[in-house]
């Protein structure tokens, strides 16, 4: 479970607290996990996710404070990814509640969220239950844009002045381990210059940007979404292909619980492939390290690749990147404008 710290100690009541803060975070069946405070429970391990709007705790965890209020309001609450491997679905019955939630030294006072009521599961390939204890979405600003029609955790913080500025980063890094910033930018944590993207407020966080192949790119304005609820790296089946054909990649299609269909990649573990992205106009690529470009290690030197070839919208063509940065040690930094 991760600890967190803050550069201010915030009182019990809610306070306008006009401070950078800081929490470590850490990594658990490859998804990242920060430790937040809801209601009267503490130090509930949940995951950080920018793939989704909404704060979820499994059953049986929520104590609730002396000003919780019952909204006596269910639901289901689903989403496209649930497994590591990018397939799945997840159909979470839920109650929800308002009552103060903190994280990193900053409090909402008045956060609507679900608790999971316990189901089982239908199939192989629906979960009905988070990983560990639960989940905060990071992603959107608007009541309208969630499934609880509530407004976001992060959001609720900016509107009730809880951090200093509208913006919060994820430094995540190879080795396990990540920080989250929340309410300004901690220069201490990168070099160079930060790389902006426009993000739309009723959107999870995407932008356009390309994918390059040892050093060369290959595909240009790609929807790209940081998501970091998501355990590897997701692109449109024929993206991938092109991507492993050039790498010399043996790709294998196959079929799997809640996906018609997924295209695999396998490489010499000794010979990792370079893959990188490049966030909006820039013309740097940020490379995936060596040492993470791989899902799985099969023996006698065959690896599967961290990327996965997944139609997941009939719409578009999306990407979906796990924890942007996380294998590429990027800083993504999220602004918000207060509503």
């Amino acid at each position: 479970m991760a600890e967190h710290y803050c550069t201010a100690i915030i009182p019990r009541s809610c306070k306008k607290a006009p401070w950078l803060c800081t929490s470590s975070g850490h990594s658990g069946r490859r998804f990242w996990y920060g430790t937040f405070n809801i209601g009267a429970r503490r130090n509930l391990s949940l995951l950080i996710d920018t793939g989704s709007s909404d704060v979820s705790t499994n059953p049986d965890l929520y104590k609730p404070s002396p000003s919780s209020l019952d909204l006596h309001r269910d639901g289901v609450l689903s989403y496209s990814t649930g497994e590591e491997d990018g397939c799945g679905t997840a159909n979470i019955s839920y109650h929800t509640y308002a009552d103060a939630v903190s994280f990193a030294g900053s409090t909402a006072c008045n956060q609507t969220f679900a608790v999971v009521i316990a189901k089982p599961p239908p199939n192989n390939g629906t979960i009905t239950q988070f990983p560990n204890q639960g989940i905060v979405g990071f992603s959107r600003t608007f009541a309208s844009a969630t499934q609880l029609d509530a407004i976001p955790f992060f959001q609720t913080l900016c509107n009730e002045g809880s951090v200093r500025e509208c913006k919060f980063g994820l430094a995540l890094g190879t080795d396990g381990t990540s920080t989250q910033i929340s309410g300004a930018t901690d220069r201490k944590i990168y070099v160079g210059h930060l790389v902006t993207v426009d993000a739309d407020p009723n959107e999870v966080v995407a932008f356009d940007g390309a994918i390059t192949a040892n050093g060369i790119t290959t595909l240009t304005g790609a929807t790209i979404i940081s998501d970091s609820g998501t355990a590897n790296i997701v692109g449109p089946t024929s993206d991938v292909r092109k991507l492993f054909d050039i790498l010399g990649i043996e790709d294998v299609r196959q079929n799997l619980p809640g996906c018609t269909a997924v295209l695999f990649g396998y490489y010499p573990c000794d010979a990792p492939p370079t893959i990188g992205f490049s966030p909006g106009s820039s013309t740097r690529p940020f490379d995936i390290e060596p040492s993470a470009s791989q899902q799985a290690d099969n023996g006698n030197n065959n690896c599967t690749a961290i990327v996965t070839g997944i139609d997941l919208s009939p719409v578009k063509p999306l990407w979906l990147l796990d924890k942007l940065g996380s294998r590429a040690s990027m800083w993504t930094l999220i602004k918000r404008v207060a509503s």
